[in-house]
């Protein structure tokens, strides 16, 4: 690969936001967020997918993937998959909605290829590549192997089933799995974000222990974790069991 090679070049400075219900359908408090990263990078260009927009573009790169994008049973699915595609064809900074931007990004995307934040594992909520890194090939691979569905179990509302499917088959366990699976992790061209970048507050590996650091004076942007795919049922559970954590936390956090 050449320096003049396009594929060769670092991450381009395209940010990609996802609302699948459209820009029209957005809350406020998402917009702001949305906002936020624009006013920041004001040289980048943005891109806001909807569902439309989505499946249009899996249409014209990729209809070979068709059948498992549109047999996919949640929506949350095809906006994880299809995010993996856009990057590995037009490169640049992919955001979730609920990550909100205190200040530019053009310094830890500088002089790498595959940008990526790590707290417990590799988070897909944002992610940073050049158009057809390596990485791609790996998840799309995976994606094709764990789209369907496993059978249902009789407890299987104790741990979330369908969140668990999303993860393994689109979501952070996938993604995790394919990083370290690619070996992009070891790369020397990748830029691997520790958990203050942009997940303070979440639970992560620091100091060799599981714990939580909410200091937001270093960090380049907020993931607020809104999980508004989630049922509002799942969402109250996890609310009452923060508490419970955090005192679990406490015994393991550094000292």
């Amino acid at each position: 690969m050449t320096d003049s090679d396009p594929q060769a070049a670092g991450i381009p400075r395209i940010l990609h936001q996802i609302w699948y219900q459209g820009e029209a359908q957005m809350p406020d408090k998402f917009r702001r967020f949305s906002e936020g990263w624009r006013v920041n990078h004001p040289d980048w260009s943005f891109h806001l997918w909807n569902e439309t927009a989505m499946r249009d573009f899996m249409v014209e790169n990729y209809p070979a993937f068709l059948p498992v994008y549109d047999g996919y049973p949640f929506n949350i699915q095809r906006i994880d998959a299809v995010r993996y595609f856009i990057l590995n064809t037009l490169g640049g900074v992919y955001v979730d909605a609920d990550i909100e931007s205190l200040k530019p990004i053009d310094t830890v995307v500088e002089g790498c290829s595959l940008m990526l934040s790590r707290t417990l594992g590799y988070n897909n909520a944002i992610i940073g590549s050049r158009p057809g890194h390596a990485l791609w090939p790996v998840i799309f691979e995976g994606l094709s192997a764990n789209h369907k569905r496993p059978p249902r179990r009789f407890l299987d509302f104790l741990i979330d089933a369908d969140a668990l499917f999303v993860a393994t088959s689109t979501g952070p366990r996938l993604f995790t799995a394919s990083v370290r699976k690619s070996a992009a992790e070891t790369d020397p061209d990748t830029r691997i974000c520790p958990y203050w970048y942009f997940e303070p507050g979440t639970p992560a590996e620091i100091d060799g222990k599981v714990a939580v650091d909410p200091d937001t004076s270093r960090s380049y942007g907020i993931h607020h974790m809104s999980q508004t795919w989630v049922s509002p049922l799942r969402r109250a559970i996890d609310a009452a069991a923060k508490p419970l954590m955090a005192l679990a936390l406490r015994f393991t956090a550094p000292r």
